[in-house]
């Protein structure tokens, strides 16, 4: 049927993980329809753009960009890479100048002048080897994390959306 990958995912046999993720990303643009115009030309904020959740979310803005949306929107893929090593966001063959990838740490406040429409709050510490070994940083994120992003939100008068995820 398939394989595990090193995300513990099944991606059928014969496919490679970013056809899985780009099929995948494509599925969730066709279940939003007409709201995924929403998007065309806002400015998206997506902490823990190189976890899990984040990398999904931006395979689904660049597959938005790819023709879907009149206008690209831009998407800050915010991460501290505190559980992995930084991984390219842009391959050469999904390479996108509207996804910006930046480090930067939640538990301090985000030094983004630009006016946001969007944030994803997806950084967190989500492995129970990883609670043990940033007890306190696990902490930092879910708390005082969330509460740098509401003052983010809070700056932005013209904000449509704050979505967070919890591990």
């Amino acid at each position: 049927i398939g394989e595990i990958t090193h995300d513990t995912k099944l991606v059928p046999i014969g496919m490679s993980v970013n056809d899985f993720a780009n099929e995948d990303a494509e599925n969730v643009v066709n279940a939003l329809g007409n709201d995924a115009h929403r998007f065309s030309g806002k400015t998206i904020l997506i902490s823990g753009g190189a976890g899990f959740l984040g990398r999904h979310f931006i395979a689904v803005f660049r597959h938005l960009n790819g023709g879907i949306l009149e206008k690209p929107c831009k998407v800050i893929s915010a991460d501290n890479y505190i559980t992995g090593e930084q991984v390219a966001l842009h391959g050469s063959a999904h390479h996108d100048p509207n996804i910006i990838d930046v480090w930067a740490d939640v538990s301090h406040p985000l030094p983004v002048r630009e006016d946001l429409d969007f944030i994803i709050h997806a950084a967190g510490v989500a492995s129970p080897v990883y609670y043990m070994k940033y007890p306190l940083e696990t902490i930092d994120s879910a708390v005082q994390g969330t509460r740098n992003l509401l003052e983010l939100a809070r700056r932005n008068p013209g904000l449509e959306g704050f979505l967070y995820f919890s591990s």
